[in-house]
């Protein structure tokens, strides 16, 4: 099944060409005035006022591009402009809101986190950030507008003829198998084969997207096989979750099913959305996060951590869990955004900028560990840079590698090559979502193509480097399209 095409006037194609030529100039324009002015030029201004003024550029760009999506026909929650602008909006432009006024909430079960912003010297410094955010937003817009790239061309299209028939058995008879390796691979298979293994678990998330688009695509006599195996796949999703305490577990499954909705529907049904959102946020994440510290020990049952978390939740009361809620979702959300804030503090005036080191230590993550046994541990070494300007505790610490925090994209870029780095590293970035956008989603078939590129950008939501992003994709788009020509191909 695939969408059917949106046929418009000449005039509107070519209005909205000279329109976006006109803002693409605009927007080059605007990135040379920002790299003019050395970082921390924004420290000068009133602080409330650069981050408003950061906020409403960054809405601006979503907004527009929005817009300019629906204008010419596109699922505008599929096309990579207004995806990446919308979802750069709420990560960054959402997160320096929530860092600058995080601490100005009237805290009380969780008082300790009220200066948690303001103890690593994110909310002070996040005008000298918003410089970076800015051109991190104009290279994304510059590199994921724009017609289909010449590499996208190249790439085997993934149109080969589908036997749906066949195609919805195969996907109901992998699932077990599927839902088996993701279960059993992350948690006991040898760290030397795991990630090798797990690409063959992993398509799960694709398969659920996939199922939930035929749920709300399919005739209403054929929805109940795809409601059941979608509940299957959730359900090994949660007991995955309830045996690691990773609250992702429990909610990515509700994430992607959303997706699969979108696919098929073209657009988010915020009636529905909105009140799960906030039951999710305020009612179920408290209890997930008292579930996840009652399972780090590791030596409890499940039913044990059950009912610690349980009996914690029945005492944080409205209050409590309105600010569990909070911590938990966005102060999770605003925290790596923050980070660049802090970097901005000690590159280069006391770390010289690194020229590149990073990713050359997730280029050896190309390496199998088969073969390089005692490959170092790329997580590790990433800390490393988060450990050095104090967001991770020091090796000598007692809580030294307790939990990680990792660079984001727009901080990798900058303590790798600066300012410059930003803009024309992020420009790359939007540049590689296009090509996989053009290949998945124009040039092969949609309801394989576009679920995978909508995983891919899901899996990323942290907004890692390009780098780190080519290498998951690639691993996946290796794997991923082979077991699907292998489900759906006709005999």
């Amino acid at each position: 099944m695939s969408t059917a095409t949106v046929e418009l006037p000449r005039t509107t194609i070519e209005e909205e060409a000279s329109s976006s030529l006109f803002h693409r100039v605009g927007v080059l324009g605007a990135a040379g005035v920002l790299l003019i002015f050395p970082v921390g030029s924004f420290a000068a201004f009133p602080p409330a006022a650069v981050i408003g003024a950061t906020v409403g550029v960054l809405a601006l760009l979503a907004i527009q591009t929005f817009n300019v999506s629906r204008k010419l026909g596109e699922n505008p929650w599929l096309s990579p402009l207004s995806l990446m602008m919308v979802f750069y909006f709420v990560r960054y432009g959402m997160g320096a809101l929530i860092i600058y006024f995080y601490d100005d909430f009237p805290w009380d079960t969780f008082a300790e986190q009220s200066d948690f912003f303001v103890l690593y010297g994110m909310k002070q410094n996040m005008p000298s950030g918003c410089q970076l955010l800015l051109l991190g937003a104009l290279g994304l817009y510059l590199g994921c507008g724009g017609s289909m790239p010449a590499i996208s061309k190249w790439l085997p299209a993934l149109n080969w003829p589908i036997d749906t028939a066949r195609f919805k058995l195969n996907l109901t008879l992998y699932a077990p198998l599927g839902v088996f390796i993701f279960l059993v691979g992350g948690l006991y298979l040898p760290l030397i084969i795991r990630d090798t293994v797990m690409l063959w678990g992993w398509i799960i998330w694709v398969m659920l997207v996939i199922g939930s688009y035929h749920l709300f695509s399919s005739l209403p006599q054929d929805r109940l096989k795809w409601l059941t195996l979608l509940l299957f796949m959730s359900l090994t999703l949660v007991a995955t979750g309830l045996q690691t305490g990773m609250r992702g577990n429990f909610l990515q499954p509700a994430l992607l099913i959303l997706v699969g909705f979108v696919l098929a529907r073209g657009y988010v049904p915020w009636r529905w959305v909105i009140p799960q959102f906030l039951i999710v946020i305020f009612l179920v994440v408290p209890w997930l996060t008292l579930y996840k510290f009652a399972a780090s020990p590791g030596s409890v049952s499940i039913t044990d951590r059950m009912e610690i978390a349980s009996d914690q939740y029945k005492y944080l009361g409205l209050r409590g869990l309105v600010e569990s809620g909070m911590v938990n979702t966005f102060g999770r959300l605003a925290g790596p955004g923050g980070f660049i804030a802090v970097f901005v503090q000690y590159y280069p005036e006391i770390f010289p900028f690194e020229m590149g080191q990073s990713f050359l230590f997730e280029f050896e993550a190309l390496i199998p560990r088969i073969i390089w046994p005692e490959k170092p541990n790329l997580s590790m070494q990433l800390d490393d840079y988060s450990r050095n300007v104090g967001i991770l505790p020091s090796e000598s610490s007692r809580e030294y590698g307790i939990t990680s925090a990792k660079f984001e994209g727009i901080s990798e870029y900058y303590v790798n090559f600066g300012a410059p780095g930003v803009f024309f590293l992020c420009m790359l970035h939007g540049y590689f979502v296009r090509i996989v956008y053009y290949w998945l989603v124009k040039r092969s078939h949609f309801e394989i193509g576009a679920p995978m590129f909508l995983v891919l950008f899901v899996m990323n939501l942290e907004f890692y480097g390009v780098v780190q992003l080519f290498l998951s994709a690639t691993r996946q788009l290796l794997v991923w399209p082979l077991i699907l020509w292998v489900l759906s191909r006709k005999a």
